[in-house]
């Protein structure tokens, strides 16, 4: 006679159940587990997907406490050992995930089998254990009963450490209270009540709808399952599965290719949502090592929670300030992401609530339209990451901390009103909201599939033709409102059969051809078109009557006129493409979205001046700009001005396209539309356009062509750039970080004598202002090496006498930096002794401080380190440099501010030094007295100006009188020239006691004139200093390569010399918003009426890069030019507005390239446009 069972009010995990515990019987919704010590037997229950048990299972086994049986290797429970004794058995459940402990290869003789595999559908059958009924000839162990108990009590049924009972059975498909016919997916959970919210899991995949079959066979309309994410290697097979890209909404969506009620529909879905790829849990704040996870840009992100989350409307509304996309380097940037409780995945507690936030990088305009709140359209997803770079460039960040301060005013919670637990991390170091962090890197075009996800469909041209729908009734074949007949006629000569498969668009309406029609009749109709509706809502029939257009894929056998697959806004008179207005705008359409950086107006989609026998050059090409539809499928070529056109005349036209466009996946179009012909309305009228474009697939393309263009080019921009020929664009230098040191390892400061004892200024605690100047040559460089022109400060060191410094600490130091416009050249003059150049270097009473600062052409000193922050000199920060010298850095860039760059050796302006210091010309004599310029050739000839290539770096600090500071410190100095002669490279004034033992303060800022200081080695001491001497300070520059610079040769418009051309806006690519964060490239210009001398005509010289300077001016002869001058549109100074050159016929451009030096990102070009008007 059996015992009566007490059946258990709640879940309760039996640990540690005795012989004398009356049996338990535990519910677990659709299976139950009975466990007694007497002795149990076993009963079949429904079978349950095995992954949803293996999740229960690791979690049991992972919870348990250290001590308990589950820990124990003699206490494993083996999943039906005798079915998994054969290999193939095995590799089939490690297939579906089941590895050790839960597989044991041999039959653990404490273990109790409690599931009856069937590895060909991945379930497994749980059994009832319980007791009465026959017994075993062998008693199993309470143990193993006692662990199988708590395996699945314990993680399906509660036990918990966040505070709930699990609601519902993992992986259950469940209709959702009062929701008929909407069924989601049961997830771990906590029954809603956990104390810790947790992140579970971090994935990526694809967002799709799924839909199923109907009786018919046909695709239902309507999803099965909205916003599903699967995995990236789910393609179209043809048996299982048909991935498409829907016409109408540009979502895709996955055709699960059985009927819903199919059991094979479940298993198929189940095998789709099982490729998800997990992302790594890493910081964004530079604490986290390398590698990041790679996410496709436009993948979808899964976050999976341990618990239900508060999903009401209004943490609806609140969603994107409380899961935000952050892109850039450092991740700073929001990115509008469409951000949403995944409707699929979740439990119930009195309704459904999501276990699950889905991050959709794309945002279709169908999606837009149903968020709370506005999003813009985004079809690329998310921004490419570099790919000189590793580092991450985007960042998730769940703020987990209410600060209304940073405007922070919710949180996501659960739906018991818990945080996300920050205690796993990672957490923001640089948040206030103490936001839990992924860090990803987006793709790039060097990674599969271009960065994106994987796309085996090839995209296709689609034509726009104009027809019109005469009749349309229910088709008696098909469902009401879906399935319909139709009778149309083509408008014009783009007429054909209609495909299965292609798309009518009708209105409101879109509809998928269901069946190929014959050939329209001689008046264009087709009656009884078979179509079948594209939306979920049934057709209002009246609506599918009228104007509509059919969209067919390009086959070049269709009998067509080529222009039939493009369309021209206003239509052409004469369709598809005769008399065609000078203002049209051509577009192109395809039958999926479209890489937009592969579809440009001057490197693929291309319109030339021409028939289709003329080659695209640069002074054919018809300058415009392609705009990309909001869903990347239209892309519509306008140009920049009128088609050029003389009223009265027929001008031909066409447009070619390059083999460059790629979806975005990279794949090719199936098939490139020929060059295609049109012709310009002889009655439109007359437009004198024009325009002269690079595309940088050479070196030599304007006029004049080498006879060798690839051995001997006559270059057509020079200056600071490389091109990639392959890829056709040029690029500026790559951030280098460098440092360079003035000291006596370099030939020309070795040539000074040292100053044993050094200098105390400009670290003086009773104040001081100094000046002191590095040149070029301190360095070892050449003045005409173009490396380091424009080369960024961001740091500068000093040398301490004997390597030894004391500590200090001024509360208020300052650091200027400019260019000095005074070079000085201590080259002796042979004859008598003294200085060639005397009065070269920097000045003093009378002149000022201020005397010595170049402040003309756009240049400036800038504060580098200001004074408040103050200056700690400490010999830990002592360093030896690469040459050997030890150094110690100065404050700047040395504190938590923002970094700091003074840009030296600017060839952004032209601005020159003072007069009398250019009668020697540059190189420097000392240089050639040293050997230290390789070639005597003039790089600036004997008695011109200086300009600020070749002027000295000059530094200026401030030292405030200090109550803390000791002055016990001495610098490592030079003597350019026996004490007492000129040219100074040091102007000061500095504080000290003189020698009547008076203390002499000076301000700074009071100090408007050099005026020496207090010699303490005189005698007596004291006595005063003269405020210029040619002191020379040992030290280093930091230097960061963020400015590149180049120059075009002069651009003939080929107009009226007098009258001129008038400029419009250049058109660059890639578009500004394509390039890395952080970088620019800015464009300057200047006009030119003519040229003279031997510039002027018939020569060349204004038109091969190689006559240029740095500058982009004709070189003299007399420094190794060709000579010759320019006559400017005005003087010749450069404009960022090219209209500033109206009515000049020749024009030049100057590109400016900046870095973003803190990512090491670079911008690029890769085509450049001017168009102009003959005036």
């Amino acid at each position: 006679m059996m015992r009566p069972r007490r059946v258990l009010s709640g879940p309760q995990p039996p640990f540690g159940m005795s012989p004398s515990d009356p049996p338990r019987s535990v519910a677990t919704n659709s299976l139950t587990l009975r466990a007694d010590p007497g002795g149990p037997h076993v009963q079949e229950s429904p079978p349950v997907p095995v992954r949803a048990l293996l999740d229960c299972s690791r979690r049991a086994v992972r919870r348990a406490p250290g001590d308990h049986p589950l820990r124990r290797r003699s206490a494993v429970l083996s999943l039906s050992p005798p079915g998994l004794r054969h290999p193939s058995a095995r590799r089939r459940a490690r297939a579906l995930g089941i590895v050790p402990p839960l597989l044991r290869l041999r039959p653990n003789p404490l273990s109790v089998s409690l599931f009856r595999t069937d590895m060909s559908k991945g379930t497994l059958s749980p059994v009832a254990i319980s007791n009465g009924g026959p017994r075993p000839r062998t008693r199993l162990p309470r143990l193993a009963v006692s662990a199988a108990g708590a395996l699945l009590l314990y993680a399906c049924g509660g036990g918990s450490t966040g505070g709930g009972a699990q609601s519902g059975v993992i992986g259950s498909e469940v209709q959702k209270p009062g929701s008929p016919g909407e069924f989601f997916f049961v997830d771990p959970n906590e029954g809603g009540n956990t104390t810790r919210l947790k992140i579970e899991e971090a994935m990526w995949g694809r967002l799709v709808n799924v839909h199923a079959l109907d009786a018919a066979g046909n695709v239902d309309p309507v999803p099965a399952f909205p916003d599903f994410v699967i995995g990236e290697d789910i393609q179209t097979d043809s048996v299982n599965y048909r991935l498409e890209v829907n016409p109408v909404t540009f979502l895709a969506r996955l055709i699960i290719l059985r009927e819903r009620t199919d059991p094979d529909f479940r298993t198929l879905l189940d095998q789709a949502a099982s490729g998800l790829r997990t992302i790594t849990p890493k910081n964004d704040d530079g604490t986290s090592a390398g590698p990041f996870p790679l996410v496709p840009r436009n993948a979808c992100i899964v976050l999976r929670f341990s618990d239900m989350l508060n999903d009401s409307d209004f943490a609806r509304s609140t969603l994107l300030d409380n899961v935000r996309v952050l892109t850039g380097y450092s991740p700073s940037v929001p990115f509008a992401a469409r951000v949403l409780f995944d409707p699929n995945h979740g439990a119930i507690k009195g309704d459904f609530h999501s276990t699950r936030i889905l991050i959709d990088t794309t945002v279709a305009q169908a999606e837009a339209a149903a968020m709370s709140v506005p999003l813009p359209i985004n079809g690329i997803g998310l921004p490419s990451s570099n790919t000189a770079s590793s580092a991450p460039n985007i960042g998730i960040h769940i703020p987990t901390k209410i600060v209304t301060g940073s405007g922070q005013f919710t949180i996501l919670t659960s739906l018991s009103g818990s945080a996300v637990d920050t205690s796993e991390g990672p957490v923001s170091s640089k948040t206030v909201t103490r936001d839990v962090v992924r860090a990803l890197r987006s793709g790039n075009e060097n990674d599969t599939n271009n960065g994106f996800l994987r796309d085996l469909q090839t995209p296709q041209v689609l034509g726009s033709w104009p027809v019109n729908v005469l009749t349309a009734v229910d088709d008696p074949a098909g469902t009401s409102g879906f399935d319909v007949l139709l009778d149309v006629q083509f408008l014009n000569v783009c007429r054909d059969a209609l495909t299965q498969g292609d798309v009518l668009e009708l209105g409101p309406n879109f509809l998928e051809v269901s069946e190929t029609t014959a050939a329209p009749d001689a008046t264009g109709l087709i009656t009884g078109v078979r179509a079948r509706n594209l939306t979920e809502v049934p057709f209002v029939m009246t609506t599918l009557l009228g104007q509509g257009t059919y969209l067919p894929t390009f086959d070049p056998n269709k009998g067509v006129p080529s222009g039939c697959w493009l369309s021209f806004t206003p239509t052409a008179q004469t369709a598809p493409t005769t008399e065609v207005s000078t203002t049209s705008v051509v577009s192109v359409r395809f039958s999926e979205p479209m890489d937009p950086n592969s579809l440009t107006a001057l490197d693929s989609f291309l319109v030339v001046n021409g028939d289709s026998s003329v080659l695209p050059d640069a002074k054919n090409l018809v300058v415009g700009i392609v705009q990309a539809s909001p869903d990347l499928d239209t892309f519509a070529f306008t140009p920049s001005l009128p088609f050029a056109h003389t009223q009265g005349s027929i001008e031909t036209y066409h447009v070619h396209f390059d083999r460059k466009a790629r979806d975005l996946a990279g794949n090719e179009l199936l098939q490139n539309l020929p060059d295609i012909e049109f012709t310009i309305d002889d009655i439109e009228p007359t437009s004198e356009s024009g325009g002269i474009s690079f595309r940088f697939n050479s070196l030599d393309e304007l006029e004049p062509i080498s006879a060798d263009p690839v051995n001997m080019p006559t270059l057509d921009i020079r200056g600071q750039i490389h091109y990639d020929l392959a890829s056709g664009k040029i690029l500026p230098r790559s951030v280098l970080y460098q440092s360079y040191q003035a000291d006596r390892t370099q030939t020309v400061p070795m040539a000074m004598a040292a100053l044993p004892l050094g200098v105390p200024e400009p670290l003086t605690p009773l104040g001081c202002r100094l000046q002191a100047l590095w040149r070029y040559c301190d360095f070892g460089w050449q003045a005409g090496d173009e490396s380091k022109h424009n080369l960024d400060v961001i740091g500068l060191s000093w040398s301490p006498v004997g390597g030894n410094v004391t500590a200090d600490f001024y509360e208020n130091f300052e650091i200027v930096l400019g260019h000095s416009t005074r070079l000085p050249d201590e080259a002796l003059n042979g004859l008598s002794g003294g200085a060639l150049e005397p009065k070269g270097g920097l000045l003093g009473n009378p002149s000022t401080f201020d005397d010595n600062v170049l402040t003309t052409g756009g240049i400036s000193s800038e504060v580098v380190h200001p004074r408040s922050l103050g200056y700690q000199v400490s010999p830990i920060d002592l360093f030896v440099a690469a040459s050997g010298t030890t150094m110690l850095p100065y404050p700047m860039n040395r504190g938590g501010t923002a970094p700091v760059h003074y840009l030296w050796r600017d060839t952004g302006s032209r601005a020159a030094g003072d007069s009398d210091i250019s009668l020697g010309g540059i190189p420097l004599n000392v240089e050639l007295a040293l050997g230290a310029a390789p070639t005597p050739e003039a790089e600036i000839p004997n008695g011109d100006p200086i300009t600020t290539f070749a002027l000295p770096l000059l530094m200026e600090f401030r030292c405030f009188p200090s109550s803390t500071g000791v002055g016990m410190n001495a610098f490592d100095v030079s003597v350019a020239l026996p004490p007492g002669t000129t040219p100074n490279f040091r102007a000061f004034s500095a504080g000290g006691t003189d020698q009547s033992s008076n203390i002499i303060r000076k301000d700074p800022d009071a100090e408007l004139v050099p005026s020496g200081g207090y010699n303490p080695f005189s005698s007596p001491p004291g006595m005063q200093t003269l405020g210029v001497d040619n002191i020379f300070y040992i030290g280093q520059i930091d230097t960061v390569t963020r400015v590149s610079r180049a120059h075009t040769i002069w651009l003939d418009t080929e107009t009226d010399a007098i009258a001129g051309a008038s400029y419009t806006v250049p058109v660059v690519e890639p578009d500004p918003s394509f390039l890395p964060q952080g970088t620019q490239v800015l464009l300057d210009f200047r006009g030119a009426t003519g040229f003279s001398g031997n510039a002027g005509p018939p020569s060349t010289v204004p038109f091969e890069a190689a006559s240029l300077d740095y500058y982009g001016e004709i070189e003299p002869t007399k420094a190794g030019g060709p000579g010759g001058s320019v006559t400017f549109l005005t003087d010749g100074s450069w404009s960022n507005d090219i209209r500033d050159s109206d009515g000049a016929r020749y024009l030049q451009v100057r590109l400016t390239f900046i870095n973003n030096v803190q990512s090491g990102l670079t911008a690029e070009v890769s085509a450049l446009g001017i168009p102009f008007t003959k005036n």
